[in-house]
């Protein structure tokens, strides 16, 4: 006799804020999280982004490396980013998103999490 049982791991999304004329936005906290993806708005300006990361949420937060070099994606309005290396933001407890310009507005982003 075959059993089918599936399980689907809920993914949750999340929102964070630059600032107008900021380039960094608000914090997440990924206990028991990786990021999976980035939704873009409408109105975002800049064309690259890349993380920062703290072990606690008032703590410093340094930029995710990657090979050597910040790591880094290429943005644009309207647009899902995946992150392509679910291990990016391993053994980040807090995180925050940088564009690599200032925002003319205040934008919101919604990060894509999955459960680890």
């Amino acid at each position: 006799m075959v059993h089918n049982i599936s399980y689907t791991f809920p993914d949750s999304s999340n929102q964070v804020t630059i600032a107008n004329s900021g380039t960094v936005s608000t914090n997440i906290d990924l206990t028991h999280k990786t990021l999976v993806g980035i939704i873009m708005p409408a109105a975002f300006t800049g064309i690259a982004l890349t993380i920062n990361m703290s072990t606690s949420l008032n703590g410093t937060y340094v930029p995710i490396q990657s090979q050597g070099s910040t790591y880094s994606l290429t943005c644009g309005p309207n647009m899902f980013i995946p992150i392509e290396n679910f291990d990016i933001t391993a053994g980040a407890r807090f995180i925050q998103i940088v564009s690599g310009s200032a925002e003319g507005g205040s934008r919101t982003l919604t990060l894509i999490t999955r459960p680890l």
